[in-house]
């Protein structure tokens, strides 16, 4: 078995002359051809049309002789009888990190204006129901002065609270949408007491 697949031909190829290898025999010519100053300044491209292999088996091969797993192996160039290593590590690494930023920023702007929309839809709707009770009237807080100023505090407490809880969520806090929903449903509370109390008092 082993001396028919010595001698299978290359599936593809176009050389009458081409065998088929082991993958351990053309990693063995890669490091060969890699050993010596000849490759030191070819591409990946061109070693892998000398060999009959593919690019990536060369560029892997040239990592591993490197010594540097996963990162790009140090090349060298020839400037007429002076060679001299090259530094890739800043190839296309300013636009890469501007567009991964552009990402990053337009995915939170997205978020955030999201989360603004839901903040401000549960408020409209917290008013809504609000409204549903009246509104307070001169006569009204006439009332609260006189008995119970301490509601009207209430109220702008709970207001306060609500616009703090608001950002909070807006801006992505962990838990922040929990809080939020408590400090609508507070507030919404407050204005129903003090409807409650102007009712009882409105006469008076």
């Amino acid at each position: 078995m082993k001396a028919m697949n010595r001698a299978r031909p290359a599936v593809g190829g176009a050389g009458v002359g081409r065998v088929w290898r082991r993958r351990a025999d053309k990693r063995a010519a890669v490091r060969l051809l890699l050993a010596s100053q000849d490759a030191c300044c070819a591409s990946d491209r061109d070693l892998a049309r000398q060999l009959g292999v593919s690019h990536q088996l060369v560029a892997v091969v040239r990592r591993e002789l490197a010594g540097v797993h996963g990162q790009p192996a140090a090349r060298q160039a020839r400037r007429g009888a002076a060679i001299y290593p090259m530094n890739t590590s800043t190839i296309n690494a300013v636009r890469m990190a501007a567009r991964t930023k552009a990402a990053l920023v337009s995915q939170t702007a997205a978020a955030i204006e999201r989360r603004r929309a839901q903040a401000a839809n549960a408020y409209q709707a917290m008013r809504a129901r609000i409204a549903v009770h009246g509104v307070v009237t001169a006569a009204g807080m006439r009332v609260l002065e006189r008995v119970e100023w301490r509601v009207w505090a209430d109220v702008q407490r709970f207001d306060a609270e609500v616009g703090a809880a608001g950002q909070r969520f807006i801006q992505g806090e962990p838990g922040a949408a929990e809080l939020f929903q408590a400090a609508l449903a507070r507030y919404e509370w407050a204005w129903a007491h003090l409807f409650a109390v102007l009712r009882q008092h409105q006469g008076a």
